[in-house]
């Protein structure tokens, strides 16, 4: 991601992300090779937002002030949204699903939305940002209908939630959760498609590069 050094990134202006990021990037540390870098998933989180095993990559690369400050913001916007615990559930564990654990001891809900938040908290703590716990509103509005539309190419459960999110959440979260979602169930998509695709993402301020993870999805025109 490219941003100016000298102020953290935040929802109330517009950025430029050449890579995934927050949450839906966080979600692809959880790969089937995770335990080989941490006992827990807390410990993963803490591993991650140290910049992938404490190596700081600058000013908006893995574990910058940017980099863990989205990722709080990504899991406060859940924790207070007034989506259900099973919504925020689907949302994560619907992606990356080789790596996430499974059984009674795990929740992935709104606690561990928390639980994130409070990691990613305490790492921008040791950096001297006071008050990380502020979240801005998100500023995009009512979902673009194209954007909703893609509702029929994901699992109907986390179409379900995915859908709430982008209504009563943030477009542009949805949208990043989006294109995980597509990354992992693999549908067909079309060249217009991703046309669509790319016109939303430079809405939202992304790159060029940041949906091309998902362009072996549709056939070449």
């Amino acid at each position: 991601m490219r941003q100016d050094e000298q102020e953290p990134m935040d929802d109330e202006r517009l950025f430029v992300a050449d890579e995934l990021f927050g949450v839906p990037a966080l979600m692809g540390a959880f790969h089937q090779d995770w335990r080989n870098v941490a006992r827990t998933p807390e410990e993963l989180v803490a591993w991650w937002v140290g910049g992938e095993g404490g190596e700081d990559r600058g000013s908006a690369g893995a574990g910058s002030t940017d980099w863990v400050s989205l990722l709080v913001q990504d899991a406060l916007r859940l924790v207070r949204s007034p989506l259900t615990e099973q919504e925020i559930t689907e949302l994560w564990s619907s992606c990356y699903q080789a790596g996430i654990p499974r059984g009674a001891d795990w929740t992935w809900g709104r606690s561990w939305m928390t639980r994130i938040a409070r990691i990613g908290t305490a790492r921008l703590a040791d950096r001297g940002v006071q008050n990380p716990l502020a979240l801005p509103a998100c500023r995009h509005g009512a979902p673009d209908p194209d954007l909703l539309a893609f509702a029929d190419r994901l699992p109907v459960a986390f179409a379900a939630a995915w859908t709430r999110c982008a209504e009563r959440v943030c477009p542009e979260l949805a949208l990043r959760f989006l294109t995980t979602g597509l990354y992992d169930t693999s549908p067909d998509l079309t060249p217009n498609d991703l046309r669509v695709l790319g016109r939303l993402g430079r809405e939202y301020g992304y790159g060029e590069e940041m949906l091309e993870v998902i362009t072996f999805l549709a056939a070449p025109e």
